[in-house]
């Protein structure tokens, strides 16, 4: 993977807010900021930048970060009458000079950094792969961070996704939400949240073993909001610290009350996935990366298993939204939903989109750069040999999770229906109907699916409401309904009218809302 160098000298643009983009950083893991890069076109999404810091002294690195678009065209940085050239970066780390020591440009003397000029006169230079694998290594030992992991690691991790099929997928998910119910989330300890040796943590399962439901590798471990150190005494720059843990400036100074207020974000994070509203996920303090992946183990499969920034910006505007600092998560969510097929479960799809858009897959990234992105990428799902065979204990299994489902989506229909037609007039599982309303010259048939996406309910439901339609005796009219939680989107509505047409079949979708 390509690594290239930018530059910045303050005496001709001054980072006026660079302590808010600092902040952003220790939050988020990362601040987005456009960023100049000279006369070169080759920098794409992906790439890994340095920047150097260059004028009056102190001059050296002072910040690292990955380029999440290709070059573009804007308003020139210093003079709005001319134009210059771009790439959106999102750093990892930076450093304010006026305030810390940066990585001086005395330490690139060393002769494995000869033959670079650390000093050019624009940002775009390329760094050579064998001294750019160095610099990250002594940078991480400046920073005091491990070495991040590179990119396209993740494409690997999307074709593991692959040997998996869905009923294995499905049957992971399912594990995870057995282990780690809301009422166990509610009552663990810090010990049981993360910890250097037990494997049996939150954040160990929401990682690692259920990495294959969606990477978030790649940020060091304060991505949790608070962690413990393997080693006590490498106490890293810019969090708080004590003598085992560290943990985000925004959670506080006391290891017991960062835990609980970590804790009761966690508990937001997932009670919003369960009820679908999303867009309240993006306000809550925890990185970007950890918090989405909660979201998406406990949304239902209703999220895009979609986490890397990088990817989810390209795929944002090949969508047509455009992206900024302020573009949010849920934003992106949404229009990735919005777009996904009918016929696609969201592994097909995640793994659709990741072929095309995350750097690794070298055919994906041919597709970027002559911008022909519409080929039809279908998943193959193969066999596996992984699928554990030992006998484990099971608190919980997914029929039930979906019954609870189910039930709340039927209890919110019952409330809105006695609202709208009378209690007298609706009726609960009559005849194995979810719900019944009476009218005197109909009666409205309602049948409850709590499958993530409207055209999957339809499927669902479909057979089981025609059926009990024809064994009604009542000879008033039968008006269909088919009831999910979430609106059908464009995708979903083609597919209904589809059905609707070829099979002259007279029926409503409609969807409720849980609070």
């Amino acid at each position: 993977m390509p690594t290239y160098l930018l530059t910045w000298n303050p005496e001709k643009w001054k980072w006026n807010h660079i302590q808010e983009s600092i902040a952003q950083v220790e939050t988020d893991g990362f601040c987005f900021e456009p960023w100049s890069v000279g006369v070169t076109k080759k920098i794409c999404t992906g790439d890994r930048v340095f920047l150097m810091k260059l004028g009056e002294k102190p001059r050296g690195i002072s910040a690292s970060g990955w380029v999440t678009s290709d070059t573009y065209e804007d308003k020139h940085w210093g003079d709005n009458s001319k134009t210059a050239l771009y790439v959106d970066v999102h750093f990892d780390k930076i450093i304010d000079p006026s305030q810390e020591s940066i990585f001086s440009i005395e330490l690139l003397q060393d002769k494995i950094y000869s033959g670079v000029n650390w000093t050019p006169q624009a940002s775009g230079m390329i760094i050579p792969d064998d001294i750019a694998e160095n610099l990250e290594k002594d940078w991480a030992k400046f920073i005091n961070h491990p070495v991040p992991v590179r990119q396209n690691d993740y494409a690997d991790e999307v074709n593991e996704t692959k040997t998996f099929n869905i009923d294995e997928l499905e049957e992971l998910l399912e594990e995870f939400l057995n282990r780690w119910q809301i009422e166990d989330v509610e009552k663990m300890t810090l010990q049981e949240y993360v910890s250097v040796k037990n494997k049996d943590t939150f954040c160990q399962w929401i990682e690692t073993k259920t990495r294959v439901l969606g990477s978030i590798k790649g940020m060091t471990s304060i991505k949790f909001g608070i962690y413990e150190r393997k080693d006590p005494n490498e106490k890293p720059k810019n969090y708080v610290n004590d003598n085992k843990y560290s943990w985000l400036r925004a959670y506080g100074s006391n290891r017991n009350e960062v835990f609980e207020k970590v804790k009761k974000d966690v508990l937001e994070v997932i009670r919003f996935s369960v009820s679908g509203q999303f867009d309240k996920i993006d306000d809550i303090i925890l990185p970007d990366l950890f918090k989405w992946k909660i979201a998406f183990l406990y949304s239902n499969e209703r999220l895009i298993p979609i986490y890397k920034r990088d990817a989810l910006f390209a795929i944002a505007r090949h969508f047509g939204l455009k992206t900024n600092s302020g573009t949010k998560i849920s934003e992106i969510q949404e229009v990735m939903i919005a777009n996904k097929p009918s016929d696609k479960n969201i592994y097909d799809y995640m793994i659709e989109l990741s072929n095309r858009f995350i750097k690794g897959d070298e055919k994906g990234l041919e597709e970027r750069k002559s911008g022909n992105e519409k080929r039809n990428t279908k998943a193959t799902r193969q066999a596996s040999t992984r699928r554990n065979t030992q006998s484990h204990k099971r608190t919980i299994n997914r029929s039930y999770i979906v019954e609870q489902k189910h039930n709340k989506i039927q209890e919110a229909l019952k409330v809105k229906l006695v609202r709208e037609y009378g209690e007298e007039n609706v009726l609960l599982e009559e005849d194995f109907v979810d719900v019944k309303v009476i009218q005197s010259n109909y009666i409205g048939l309602y049948e409850v699916k709590s499958s993530s996406w409207a055209s999957d309910c339809v499927r669902e439901a479909l057979g089981q409401i025609l059926l009990y339609s024809y064994r009604d005796q009542d000879k008033r009219v039968k008006k269909i309904y088919v009831v999910g939680q979430y609106p059908a989107n464009e995708q979903d509505n083609g597919y209904i009218e589809y059905i609707k047409d070829k099979l002259k079949l007279d029926f409503e979708y409609l969807n409720v809302e849980l609070e």
